[in-house]
């Protein structure tokens, strides 16, 4: 809370509120906790502004800096867990570098560090959030526009979509059988259902309808109840999983509270079974991958894995290369009475 006007706090720093010349706000740390600072560097710019000079803006403003601010609205984003890591590998490398100092080669060179070491998916999440992390910075006054658009000069990587590591029925016995008893249950729900290890591992019984096969649950990504069939594999499954009383939670880690991860558990198994570059998610894509080999629409298969857009369900597309052909060969019998061209021969 301000203790005069023109201050006010963000977490335990003082920031600044003026107007300059041209009536125009500006908002600036003082990078200092103690009011008496913070409200001698006010009264320094309100004296800038009387003289006719411009506002010194943007010169303590390190990376540092708009990491704190910038995290401080991550946790209300959707994906703020994958993102706090992110932000801790930025901080690691730019530490306390000016925001002024940014151009485009200081981001190339941290861009092409990454790509040594990291999938280009990962190095566009980087890329993508210290772009969103300087447009923060713009708003905010930490940033000119020229910094924000030098930052924003780095192209991302090409992602190679269409490659989709997916398990084979032999694949998914074997990993089935050399998996533990506690996550065998979750990697079978993962394959038949093709939910989010999240969805999975967030299970109640109040989700399970059993009379109309139905599994309900609200989804972690879209914020959305989903309604999933479930198959008989599924159902024998979660009537086979012990109910335990006064727990609501299907899987349940230390206390009874939701578990939250089953990593060290399914790499276990994944070596156990030889699978390589295998990952939970590979459940899911096992899933989205097998209804493409069988011939299911791709409508239904977005529906299926509850896709916004049908681009993503596109994906999984090239597994059914024999469709085209059939349609086409389909119309033989719709226009096999229609009148052809004989051949003739030319001398």
């Amino acid at each position: 809370m301000a203790r005069g006007k023109g201050l006010y706090k963000r977490g335990n720093v003082y920031w600044l509120r003026y107007a300059d010349s041209e009536g125009k706000m500006h908002y600036e740390s003082s990078g200092s906790e103690v009011y008496y600072v913070a409200s001698d560097l006010l009264a320094t710019r309100r004296n800038e502004v009387k003289d006719g000079k411009l506002p010194i803006k943007y010169q303590q403003h390190t990376f540092f800096g708009l990491a704190d601010e910038y995290i401080k609205i991550m946790n209300y984003q959707r994906a703020f867990k994958s993102k706090r890591t992110i932000i801790k590998h930025l901080r690691e490398h730019f530490g306390d570098i000016k925001l002024k100092d940014f151009n485009t080669k200081i981001v190339e060179e941290f861009k092409i560090k990454l790509m040594s070491a990291r999938k280009p998916a990962t190095v566009n999440r980087h890329l993508a959030t210290l772009s969103h992390m300087f447009s923060k910075a713009e708003q905010w006054e930490m940033v000119d526009q020229d910094i924000n658009k030098k930052v924003k000069n780095v192209k991302p990587l090409y992602e190679d979509n269409q490659r989709l590591r997916f398990l084979t029925v032999e694949e998914c016995k074997d990993l089935i059988n050399a998996a533990s008893d506690s996550i065998k249950p979750i990697i079978i729900i993962g394959i038949n259902t093709g939910l989010r290890r999240s969805n999975v591992l967030s299970l109640s019984w109040d989700n399970i309808d059993f009379e109309n096969n139905i599994i309900s649950i609200k989804t972690s990504k879209s914020n959305t109840v989903i309604n999933m069939p479930m198959n008989d594999i599924v159902k024998q499954t979660l009537m086979n999983i012990p109910r335990i009383k006064d727990q609501n939670h299907l899987f349940s880690g230390i206390g009874g509270r939701v578990r939250k991860t089953v990593c060290d558990a399914f790499d276990k198994a994944c070596k156990k079974a030889g699978l390589k570059d295998v990952t939970f998610h590979t459940l899911r894509h096992t899933f989205g991958s097998t209804l493409a080999i069988q011939g299911t629409d791709i409508i239904t298969i977005k529906e299926l894995m509850h896709h916004k857009t049908i681009k993503v369900t596109m994906r999984y597309m090239h597994l059914q290369p024999s469709q085209k052909t059939q349609a086409i060969t389909n119309l033989n019998n719709i226009f096999k009475n229609l009148p052809t061209i004989q051949s003739t021969v030319q001398v």
